[in-house]
């Protein structure tokens, strides 16, 4: 939780983790608060979901109703009636972001995240795994061209935005040089392979893949909406 909020550079949930520090005794109690909150937020990213309220919600709201149970935080983020735009978004409504959203910004967030929960070796790794060594990669252009071709009864709107789902990313410990970056998927592939060695999300980079296509980004689009309502549950 607290590296997410370094990586986002959003502080505005500090004021309740230090009200929870300071009153709930239980660890297990508080992690499970925290664990809860980061399911969340990432949800939340995921959903592009507004955050105009925030301030209020973990300042004045929670603290103010001295929500300090894992039970009653739950109550709070899952009332619809009276949370509005600060809802904790559904599994049907993740499935949905993933799938569809425009998540360019964001993608090397929620893949880093989503990392960092599915990799038992990411965190005690040799190598260096913070967020700042990685850099994001489109493997797909958005605009088709003689590399990268539109997919059977695709239109170029259809591709500019699949391409721009998080299916179509990947992180790289270093970035493609120019020239790799345009190359059709095989040659693109081999230059992103040793840039991704131990991360489990893109054994899609690693195997024996032929092709990359419009399909294919649908397809780890699906599964990833999986990995990420498994992680971050509601």
């Amino acid at each position: 939780l607290a590296y997410l909020m370094f990586i986002q550079d959003f502080w505005t949930p500090v004021p309740y983790i230090l009200f929870i520090l300071k009153n709930v005794d239980s660890k297990r109690e508080r992690d499970a608060i925290f664990s809860y909150l980061e399911s969340y937020l990432m949800r939340r990213i995921v959903c592009k979901s507004k955050n105009n309220n925030y301030s209020d919600m973990f300042s004045e709201n929670l603290i103010g109703q001295r929500i300090c149970t894992l039970d009653a935080l739950k109550a709070y983020v899952n009332d619809a009636q009276a949370r509005g735009t600060l809802l904790m978004p559904s599994d049907a409504e993740v499935v949905e972001a993933v799938m569809n959203n425009d998540l360019k910004r964001d993608a090397q967030t929620v893949l880093y995240m989503l990392e960092s929960r599915l990799n038992e070796r990411f965190s005690d790794s040799d190598r260096d795994n913070s967020f700042n060594v990685f850099v994001k990669e489109q493997i797909m252009p958005e605009k088709a061209d003689a590399n990268w071709p539109l997919g059977a009864g695709v239109t170029e709107e259809q591709r500019g935005e699949i391409a721009k789902t998080l299916g179509n990313f990947i992180i790289l410990r270093e970035k493609l040089q120019p020239k790799a970056k345009k190359a059709a998927w095989l040659d693109k592939k081999a230059d992103m392979k040793p840039k991704c060695e131990e991360l489990d999300l893109f054994k899609c980079v690693q195997n024996g893949l032929r092709t990359w296509d419009e399909k294919i980004v649908e397809e780890r689009n699906a599964w990833l909406a999986d990995k990420i309502l498994d992680t971050w549950s509601k």
